[in-house]
């Protein structure tokens, strides 16, 4: 999607949740889940920033965008920590979506965000971070060709903060490599050598 600067949404099914990703242009500027914990109004109450009883008052404000205007509106909340949360709040979505390992996907290029999004998610270190919580098994199936070959991306987010085994396995791939070349010069136990690689 990013590198095709596609426009759409994403949507990820795993029984009976539900999540969708928006993206522009390629990059992801939203996501939503039909889980109410993860709703807007259920989200604040649950890191104190509403009562139970406020938000039975704000059930009128409607959806998540408008609850956040109506909390700004009121001076209840500053549109910078409004920000924070709602970030928050996709990121903890995203995170719930990318540790699954099965389920369905279908992506829609004609359903877009009718919302303006004003925050920015930083997803590739959304994904640095969600990578290296999965379940060694889960990442060892992505390996099934043992002559695979590695090669560098063209440009590197400048956000992403390494671990120092990354970033000296990174430094040292300036051309196509091989995983059991990557083996001996890391000198990293297979399962470790897997992790970094798939996070990278």
């Amino acid at each position: 999607l990013l590198n095709k600067k596609l426009s759409g949404r994403l949507q990820l099914q795993r029984d009976k949740i539900k999540v969708a990703i928006y993206f522009q242009s390629g990059q992801l500027v939203f996501a939503a889940c039909n889980l109410q914990d993860f709703r807007l109004g259920a989200y604040l109450v649950k890191c104190a920033v509403l009562s139970e009883a406020d938000l039975l008052q704000l059930a009128k404000a409607g959806k998540d965008f408008e609850l956040a205007k109506t909390l700004i509106s009121a001076k209840r909340i500053s549109s910078e920590r409004a920000e924070q949360l709602q970030v928050r709040l996709v990121e903890d979505i995203l995170c719930l979506a990318l540790l699954w390992d099965d389920g369905t996907w279908d992506f829609d290029h004609r359903s877009q965000i009718n919302e303006e999004v004003t925050f920015r998610i930083d997803a590739p270190a959304l994904l640095l971070e969600t990578a290296r919580r999965l379940p060694a098994e889960v990442i060892g199936s992505r390996f099934r060709n043992p002559n695979e070959h590695f090669s560098p991306v063209a440009v590197q987010p400048n956000s992403i903060n390494l671990s120092p085994t990354e970033g000296f396995l990174l430094s040292r791939i300036d051309a196509p490599v091989s995983f059991r070349d990557l083996s001996v010069m890391s000198g990293l136990a297979e399962s470790e050598l897997q992790r970094v690689l798939y996070s990278l």
